[in-house]
């Protein structure tokens, strides 16, 4: 059975599989696979999960906020910002389910941020405005 290398990087972590038999993603144009030996790619995966399986017959999950994926010459690499893994998808869906209401909230106070700021500049502006008469 024919495998390739799998190598997944972050600014803080590296995770490597030596022996990848089946790797499943989907980018813009919809979901696809890789297997060995396929043809050269350069893709980007959006918010979401990827699989791949090991010659011991496991899936294995991969959570990435984005990531950019490269394939070629039997080495598979994800570039992105951040990755959680594991085996179990249902934990993994809990998990970027969490992660994804955390970054909401993140959004939310950061426009509350950004709001407050924009009204405070204005009533300073207004308040500058008439000290000239």
């Amino acid at each position: 059975m024919k495998t390739f290398h799998l190598a997944v990087t972050s600014a803080a972590q590296l995770y490597e599989a030596e022996h990848v038999i089946h790797f499943v993603g989907s980018d813009a144009s919809g979901s696809f696979g890789l297997l060995a030996d396929a043809e050269a790619v350069l893709t980007v995966l959006p918010f979401g999960m990827v699989r791949f399986q090991t010659p011991d017959q496991h899936w294995h999950y991969l959570a990435v906020p984005e990531a950019v994926l490269h394939f070629s010459a039997n080495r598979l690499t994800l570039t992105t910002s951040n990755f959680i893994i594991g085996d179990s998808r249902q934990h993994m869906v809990r998990l970027l389910e969490e992660s994804e209401r955390g970054r909401q909230s993140a959004v939310s106070g950061a426009r509350l941020t950004i709001k407050q700021l924009d009204q405070a500049l204005m009533h300073r502006f207004l308040q500058t405005g008439h000290e000239d008469e």
